[in-house]
């Protein structure tokens, strides 16, 4: 998706699951992802997280409280609870890669695969 001032949104709008012990695919809406990240800048060899997001945790701070033990600015992290991400430039290299983790046991990307996409083109997966 194309921000206002021709910089470039992703909005996640699900995830397909494929389940090994019956060969299905199953697609799951945003709210079954616990996090996803963003490289604004995939280079095809290293996926650097440069944007994270977590829309659908119950809690994802309550362990990170814990961690710190203090609190945490509430507003700042609550922004970070979203399935369209903060407007960012065109990459150099022309590409983007996702991540997506789900809340169920497992993730929608094995370690070191990532969904990559031409930046502005579209990847068929419904973007705008």
């Amino acid at each position: 998706m194309t921000a206002p001032d021709n910089r470039i949104c992703v909005v996640l709008r699900g995830v397909d699951v494929f389940d090994p012990r019956t060969g299905a695919i199953r697609s799951d809406d945003a709210g079954d992802v616990a996090a996803w990240f963003i490289d604004t800048d995939y280079d095809g060899e290293v996926f650097f997280v440069r944007h994270a997001y977590f829309p659908g945790a119950v809690d994802p701070y309550k362990a990170l409280r814990a961690t710190l033990k203090g609190e945490i600015d509430e507003e700042a992290w609550a922004s970070l609870r979203r399935t369209t991400s903060r407007p960012f430039e065109r990459p150099a290299s022309g590409r983007i890669a996702v991540k997506v983790g789900r809340d169920r046991a497992g993730a929608a990307g094995a370690p070191g695969a990532a969904g990559v996409t031409e930046a502005g083109r579209g990847t068929g997966w419904g973007d705008e």
